[in-house]
């Protein structure tokens, strides 16, 4: 079997907005992939126990479980991923070095290409256009795996 897509998004200013607010179709299509099969890890900036509420971090974990957004890991590889050639071990040494996760896709505010909208982040710039970025994601996760569910490639299908 042909491993499932894995995705790795940001929070602040691609997830959620400076307000709390979520971005807007971020929490459709997210929900749309994690539904459909695709691996979701939370990558943030935010530090700490994602467990704990009382940390940036939890908060982070709270704020999307709130809205119904699970992820399968939070700032690290999903464990499939670090199982997939049994070699946890070795791939925790390798993290010592590089924090860097696996991932087909990664979404964040700060990507070079990533489109942003005219509504201002917390860095003072747009935030993520989920409308392009949420449709071409789902269009490669479509053509590149077998998943059990396709994923609509229009944001107002997943509202």
């Amino acid at each position: 079997m042909i491993r499932p897509p894995v995705v790795a998004i940001d929070f602040d200013g691609t997830l959620c907005m400076p307000d709390n607010t979520p971005v807007p179709f971020a929490i459709e299509y997210a929900t749309a992939w994690k539904e459909a099969g695709v691996d979701l890890i939370l990558w943030t900036c935010r530090g700490g126990d994602p467990t704990d509420q009382g940390n940036w971090l939890g908060q982070a974990v709270q704020w999307c479980r709130e809205r119904g957004l699970e992820f399968d890991s939070v700032n690290d590889n999903v464990p499939r991923i670090r199982a997939l050639e049994g070699r946890v071990e070795e791939t925790r040494q390798l993290r010592e070095f590089s924090v860097k996760p696996y991932c087909d896709f990664w979404i964040d505010d700060r990507n070079a290409c990533a489109p942003l909208t005219g509504q201002a982040s917390h860095t003072g710039r747009g935030v993520v256009d989920w409308a392009i970025v949420g449709r071409y994601v789902s269009r490669q996760i479509n053509a590149r795996w077998s998943l059990p569910t396709e994923i609509p490639l229009d944001p107002r299908a997943l509202v």
